[in-house]
């Protein structure tokens, strides 16, 4: 196996599921940017004369703080991406191996010479990496028009003499940037379990991946509720693992990013669930993770029909 043959599977990959990752974020990154230019050429006057007093404090000040004040403007842009592609990824796990043995495609990509491994641990690449990928550059893109429009329309609509391009260059909205994306390294292996038992139920499911997806856990976190509240048996232990595991930040979590918000360093709220992220990364989840994938290679292996 080289590395043209996995190239190829990755590209099929792409090309099977184009309309998922390559049109939607394209249409998100219009629509935003539509929804955007409509909103600035409907803007008031009293709304220009808040952006020049923006820029006045920041060229006043030397443009501190205004790197951190970019950031938080830049965050919302990414959320939509962020929302719509959970969901893309959660279709394109429970269907990349149900789909393939549906249409019994399975039977000729098995023909190839391309292992059961090779080919699953594609698709996890594809839907963990490549995916979130094109919807974050989707997103740096827009970011990155949004913030030259801005920069040039504020320099145009403001008759001043307050240097825009220069203030706005000072954002370092590149590194902003590159920081966001930095979050995908934990995210990945954060979710990972998640996207090993979406791949085991895309393997093993006959007939609707997505109710096989939820009806077991929602099944045994139903058993545990009748326990406690009939029986009076502690049995609460999927429910407190799913809950500390998924939740990203607790009540002190949330009063460190207050206060370092109105601290000198940029990025710290970011900065906070970069790190909390990677706690949560462990070594019972990864080993728990590779379990599924191991149940999802052994099952395309000796149980490929359907």
């Amino acid at each position: 196996m080289n590395s043209t043959m996995i190239y190829a599977n990755i590209k099929r990959e792409i090309w099977e599921y184009k309309k998922t990752l390559i049109w939607v974020p394209t249409t998100i990154t219009l629509l935003i940017l539509a929804f955007s230019l409509l909103a600035v050429f409907k803007m008031d006057a009293y709304q220009l004369e808040r952006i020049e007093e923006v820029l006045l404090h920041a060229n006043s000040a030397n443009y501190k703080g205004f790197e951190q004040m970019t950031l938080v403007f830049l965050l919302p842009l990414y959320m939509p991406f962020i929302v719509i592609l959970f969901f893309v990824q959660f279709s394109y796990f429970t269907s990349c191996l149900f789909d393939e043995r549906r249409d019994l495609s399975v039977l000729f990509w098995r023909s190839l010479p391309v292992s059961d491994a090779v080919a699953i641990g594609n698709k996890l690449f594809v839907g963990a990496i490549v995916l979130p990928l094109i919807f974050l550059l989707s997103a740096s893109v827009l970011v990155l028009v949004c913030s030259l429009l801005a920069g040039v329309g504020t320099a145009l609509f403001l008759h001043s003499d307050i240097p825009v391009l220069e203030v706005f260059m000072s954002a370092n909205i590149l590194t902003n940037l590159g920081f966001i994306c930095l979050h995908l390294i934990p995210i990945t292996l954060w979710l990972f379990p998640l996207y090993a038992w979406l791949m085991l139920v895309s393997m093993f499911a006959k007939k609707a991946p997505l109710l096989w997806a939820f009806l077991p856990v929602v099944l045994i976190l139903t058993l545990e509720y009748l326990a406690e509240g009939f029986l009076h048996i502690e049995m609460s232990f999927l429910s407190n693992m799913l809950f500390e595991y998924f939740q990203l930040l607790d009540i002190k979590g949330m009063k460190n990013i207050s206060l370092n918000m109105s601290e000198d360093a940029s990025s710290s709220g970011a900065y906070v669930v970069f790190t909390t992220i990677f706690e949560k990364v462990g070594v019972v989840p990864m080993l728990i993770g590779c379990a599924f994938m191991y149940c999802t290679y052994w099952l395309r292996v000796n149980r490929s029909h359907i």
